[in-house]
């Protein structure tokens, strides 16, 4: 699943089991979204990959001797393998991670460290299973590896322990590769997605809500570094409760950004809100809103470089979010509109925000929007949006909005 990532019960289970063994390596295994690609785009991705876990690494504060790249694989050899693997498990481009013993690739030297493994992690009267993968040219099979690792456990306990292949207490898994062999127990699921950085950037709206901040960290999960924009309410900039949670929340994304969202843009929504209920029928204001919001990101990303505005609609929720009016709003933007939560029940965005951190910060914002109608319209209709905004000066607003625009630096 796509919480997965966020599970504790994973990382518990492997620490138990092998906190205090000589572990030398984390295993980095790639998302699907990877497997998928051609050899020439897998390269480049995985290119992506090695530098992130770098830059990871780095600021948590981790230290390694060296990051081997293979194909289908990266290992990262540290003296912190049990750590750096939990952390690594946010790194975006990643299926999952193990903490892991390198060891020679001849059978001898797998089972005893395998034997190793079993007296660390194993009591007596459990169960346990030996798996095996192997790349290269070897004198044994995968087979013999399982049934002689095996054979030596049983021996090794006196057979108080016993074999169990469908659901056993203990899984110790062997990764033979070439001229080496890993040895681990468990995989820690990871966030999946796309390497940070191999897609196109992204303005990303956010908003006090819980929606906006998941939606800006899909765009992150599928490679596209985002430039947060937030639409105040008033017509000054000044530091509130709301504010600082919208602070909080961009801070917590840029963590997963790896540090490379650099500022956060804010532009106060009367700019183009107080013309509209001077001038508009009510029950547009906000279709009309959002449409001025598409209008002022696009030429926000235009600056920046950003290729496209990513929002949190989800179908339905808000009057401005029916499938109708999402038609007309995203008429007015310059560049396409990307909505990653539009098919998900709130449910899955509450579990999605609070994995990844950005619920309870949300949660702090309670004020609703003080220009919301009492009956705003469901549908709203191209004619009467035309109506409307040809009695406003449209460019004028966009190009005032822009030049109100704070930013707030985040490094």
């Amino acid at each position: 699943m796509l919480i997965d990532f966020a599970d504790p019960q994973p990382w518990n289970v492997v620490r138990k089991r092998v906190e205090g063994l000589p572990l030398d390596t984390v295993i980095l295994r790639y998302s699907s979204e990877i497997g998928v690609k051609s050899r020439r785009t897998r390269i480049v991705y995985e290119r992506h990959l090695v530098r992130n876990a770098r830059r990871l690494l780095r600021r948590e504060g981790l230290s390694y001797r060296e990051i081997q790249w293979v194909f289908g694989r990266i290992y990262i050899k540290t003296q912190q393998a049990l750590e750096a693997a939990q952390q690594l498990r946010r790194l975006f481009g990643l299926s999952s991670t193990s903490p892991a013993q390198e060891t020679e690739s001849n059978l001898d030297a797998i089972v005893d460290t395998v034997v190793d493994f079993a007296k660390h992690a194993l009591r007596e009267g459990e169960s346990f299973a030996i798996r095996c993968t192997r790349t290269g040219d070897h004198s044994f099979t995968s087979i013999d590896v399982q049934r002689e690792a095996g054979r030596s456990v049983l021996d090794v306990f006196k057979r108080k322990v016993h074999v169990d292949l469908e659901e056993p207490d203990v899984e110790i898994e062997v990764e033979v590769r070439e001229k080496r062999a890993f040895v681990f127990i468990g995989r820690l699921p990871a966030a999946g997605g796309n390497p940070l950085g191999v897609a196109a950037p992204l303005v990303a709206l956010v908003s006090g809500g819980i929606d906006s901040p998941v939606a800006a960290w899909l765009a992150l999960r599928k490679g596209s570094r985002i430039y947060p924009l937030y639409f105040f309410v008033g017509s000054h900039w000044r530091k509130d409760s709301t504010v600082d949670a919208i602070v909080d929340v961009v801070r917590v994304l840029n963590e997963w950004a790896l540090g490379e969202i650099r500022q956060l843009f804010l532009i106060p929504r009367d700019a183009f809100l107080k013309p509209i209920l001077n001038k508009a029928p009510r029950p547009l204001t906000c279709v009309l809103c959002k449409r001025f919001m598409y209008r002022i990101a696009s030429e926000l990303a235009n600056r920046l470089g950003a290729q496209g505005i990513v929002t949190g609609d989800i179908a339905g929720e808000q009057a401005s979010q029916t499938i109708w009016n999402l038609a007309i709003t995203t008429a007015a933007a310059l560049l396409p509109i990307h909505r990653p939560l539009l098919g998900l029940d709130k449910s899955e965005v509450v579990a999605l925000a609070r994995a990844i951190g950005t619920l309870e910060i949300s949660e702090r914002v309670t004020a609703p929007c003080p220009a919301t109608p009492p009956r705003p319209t469901t549908r709203a209709q191209e004619e009467s949006i035309e109506q409307a905004e040809n009695a406003l000066p449209i460019a004028s607003i966009v190009s005032k909005a822009l030049d109100r625009m704070v930013r707030i630096r985040l490094t």
